[in-house]
């Protein structure tokens, strides 16, 4: 399998995505939300249109993209903890072109999401779809985002999920959110991308030249200028411990993250991938990210194709052909068609004893 985001974990990635950078947009921060389109809700009561008095946060995600189911959980935080005090979370799917598979895909996840799930209007492919159209292209954004929508039916923000706050939300629903704070946030946003690219472009050398004490100083760079991304930088800690060989300190790192989130699937499952992407030998680490992937999989009703692609790459780490064909075959059956050649091309790597990431 080429490098792809399916089992890509490379050390001090970029930003990407995940930040919003200057654009040029037909929807942007200060604009009335645009009408809800949606075909079909498959959980909670629907919402026909966006009540004076009420504030919203719409998180989109599609079935296929890992990192976009990632924050649900954070999303799915954020509505427990509010939606008595005038909040209402919208997952809105979108890219998914088969309504069934999107929607078979979700009871899945119930477990862990307990507010409205909708599935986008005109669907047919992962370009076409009203909320698509409307929010997603309109805003220059992709997945996953999340606008949240004031109680006078404003967009007050536009970015990545981990970056909606319970701060930010107790402004909206206190009237108390200031656009003008916001503005300026924005503007600091460039120079702070920047700040991580120079500290990420040295990490990386200094990883590769093996100076581990300096890899691990750039990684503490980073944690400061995004301490949200708390995540994205304790796994690249594990990563350069693991380089370091000192696979005890990064198996109780690794441990340490994945019990302060629990409740997490995908960053059981992002620990265990950040684990399997160093190809270790190391009988002990293995045994740690297999414990992690049990975890994330015990959580949702019935496994994903990502979570069964990284159970058959940690089992022929350890040895186990046999398991490690049988895993990629039921992700390969179960793999939406647009991504299984990925997991085919895994399988082929598994059966010639050669794996590929």
């Amino acid at each position: 399998m080429k490098s792809n985001a399916l089992t890509r974990c490379a050390l001090f990635t970029a930003l990407a995505a995940t930040i919003l950078s200057a654009r040029a947009t037909t929807l942007s921060e200060g604009d009335p939300a645009p009408k809800l389109t949606v075909s079909k809700w498959i959980q909670g009561e629907p919402v026909t249109a966006f009540q004076p008095g009420t504030a919203y946060l719409v998180e989109f995600w599609a079935s296929w993209w890992t990192p976009s189911l990632e924050p649900l959980a954070h999303v799915n935080r954020i509505h427990q903890k509010f939606k008595d005090k005038g909040l209402v979370v919208i997952g809105q799917n979108v890219k998914d072109k088969d309504a069934a598979t999107a929607e078979q895909f979700a009871k899945r996840l119930a477990p862990i999401i307990s507010y409205r799930v909708a599935l986008d209007e005109g669907a047919t492919n992962r370009l076409k779809g009203k909320m698509q159209e409307n929010w997603l292209h309109a805003a220059e954004a992709g997945v996953p985002s999340a606008f949240v929508v004031d109680k006078k039916g404003t967009i007050i923000f536009i970015g990545h999920p981990d970056e909606v706050t319970d701060e930010l939300i107790e402004q909206v629903l206190a009237g108390t959110f200031d656009p003008k704070k916001r503005a300026l946030d924005r503007e600091a946003m460039a120079a702070k991308v920047e700040q991580w690219e120079t500290h990420n472009d040295a990490g990386k050398v200094a990883f590769k030249a093996k100076q581990w004490d300096k890899a691990m100083s750039e990684v503490g760079e980073l944690e400061k200028i995004f301490p949200h991304r708390h995540v994205v930088t304790q796994c690249l800690r594990i990563t350069v411990l693991m380089g370091e060989n000192k696979f005890d300190e990064a198996g109780k790192l690794a441990l340490q993250l994945g019990d302060e989130n629990k409740g997490d699937p995908f960053l059981q499952y992002r620990i265990a991938r950040t684990i399997a992407n160093r190809s270790p030998t190391n009988t002990a680490i293995l045994d740690k990210a297999n414990l992690l992937m049990d975890r994330a999989i015990a959580q949702l009703k019935g496994p994903l194709p990502e979570f069964l692609h990284m159970q058959a790459r940690l089992a022929f780490l350890q040895g186990k052909k046999d398991r490690a064909i049988q895993l990629e075959t039921e992700a390969v059956d179960l793999a939406d068609p647009l991504t299984k050649h990925q997991f085919a091309e895994a399988l082929e790597g598994f059966k010639k004893g050669k794996p590929t990431q």
